[in-house]
């Protein structure tokens, strides 16, 4: 009349919770390595146009001028987002029309820059990997513009001054 109590249901139990456990920690594993690499990818671009705007800043300064390309395109804010628009897409134009607009670029004559004369070595984006990889500067607020526009995550950034005031 004593019945023996079965303990096979419980090692059964203890898996599949021991599994859930397992399985959320990889899902969180997952989620904070992911934010970590976004957020690396927005340094490293950052970096590198902090990098741009201060040559930049350094070449007026001994120069007097800004350091366009010869002979070099001249944009308006408007040609600007069509051309992104045309090239890249709506998002893409979307997100510099926020960040023209944020930057009070709406007006503003855009000049491509000339890389050499900045004497950068090492840039890990605009190296003229096809049309739109290369960098533009706003005349009136000096602010450098990446034309391909950097992308990570759902974010789409296209000059420095955005990823700081995110």
């Amino acid at each position: 009349m004593d019945k023996k109590y079965n303990a096979k249901g419980v090692a059964l139990i203890s898996a599949v919770i021991i599994t859930i456990i397992l399985l959320m920690l990889a899902g969180l594993t997952t989620y904070i390595s992911t934010d970590i690499v976004f957020d690396a990818k927005e340094v490293a671009f950052a970096k590198n146009m902090q990098t741009i705007s201060d040559a930049a800043q350094e070449y007026y300064s001994v120069n007097g001028s800004i350091p366009v390309l010869a002979g070099g395109t001249q944009f308006t804010a408007s040609e600007y987002e069509s051309a992104i628009n045309s090239a890249l897409g709506t998002s893409f134009s979307d997100a510099l029309s926020d960040e023209i607009e944020e930057n009070n670029d709406e007006s503003a004559t855009f000049y491509e820059i000339d890389i050499s004369k900045l004497g950068i070595e090492d840039l890990s984006y605009g190296t003229k990997s096809d049309d739109y990889d290369f960098y533009l500067i706003s005349a009136d607020t000096n602010i450098i513009y990446y034309c391909r526009g950097f992308k990570v995550g759902g974010n789409i950034y296209f000059s420095n001054s955005y990823i700081l005031k995110k």
